[in-house]
């Protein structure tokens, strides 16, 4: 990540990153190296609601805004997707970061 990036947003910046290179389209499912979209969220959705991954202000306290672009603008669209069902299925820490996301811009 761009060292500007982390000085103009000093209350933290997290990125997430996935192999595009390897995306193949394959009717309606797009597959990466890392196993498909679906997987890939799942697997982010998980990180960011584990109770072990510390940031501060903890995710969920403070507002959050979702960037990406291109493939990462679907990507958010898979993870939005997965927290939203995990937040109706579970509730608790998944409705926290749901709830927190306050804006997404491709």
């Amino acid at each position: 990540m761009p060292s500007c990036i982390q000085e103009d947003f000093p209350q933290g910046v997290l990125s997430v990153s996935y192999n595009s290179t390897a995306a193949n389209w394959t009717g309606c499912e797009v597959l990466s190296g890392s196993g498909s979209w679906a997987h890939v969220a799942a697997a982010v959705c998980q990180h960011l609601a584990d109770p072990t991954f510390k940031v501060d202000p903890p995710l969920g306290d403070a507002p959050q805004f979702l960037v990406g672009h291109s493939l990462g603008g679907l990507m958010i669209k898979q993870l939005c997707l997965e927290l939203e069902q995990r937040k109706r299925n579970d509730g608790g820490r998944y409705a926290k970061v749901f709830d927190s996301i306050h804006g997404v811009m491709f």
